[in-house]
């Protein structure tokens, strides 16, 4: 929540959020940054996405929702947009999710790993069900 906007939050299953920050991730040598205008032509011409599907409103409500999640930030007075270090690393975390196709699961991985530090005999539960799994194939 930003002042009194609530923003909503980032999902890795969101192909919008994906393509842009990858965008972003290719334009990182840039130090000034990118216009709104030039990262929606890349975007455009990168995915073959046509106008009327991804508009540059479209492209600035994402930016906006990076930008209150501190993944993105301006370059001073001009609208030029570029990573902060957190956003290169929810970046490279994003594209690692997209390349290995766990895009759907990322909560599932997470959920236990969070039960093996949380819950010890939870966790052998699970190390149980794995040799089984093992032992079947």
């Amino acid at each position: 929540m930003v002042g009194a906007t609530k923003i909503p939050g980032i999902k890795i299953q969101d192909t919008r959020m994906l393509r842009l920050m990858e965008v972003l991730l290719h334009t990182g040598t840039q130090i000034s940054g990118r216009k709104t205008l030039e990262i929606h032509d890349v975007l455009l011409r990168n995915y073959g996405i046509s106008n009327e599907n991804y508009n540059v409103t479209q492209l600035r409500y994402d930016i906006r929702k990076m930008k209150a999640h501190g993944l993105v930030e301006r370059d001073g007075k001009h609208y030029r947009y570029r990573l902060t270090e957190k956003g290169h690393k929810v970046a490279l975390m994003f594209a690692c999710f997209k390349s290995v196709s766990v895009a759907p699961y990322p909560t599932l991985f997470l959920t236990i790993n969070l039960i093996k530090i949380y819950n010890p005999i939870a966790s052998l539960k699970l190390s149980t069900i794995n040799l089984t799994a093992t032992y079947k194939r």
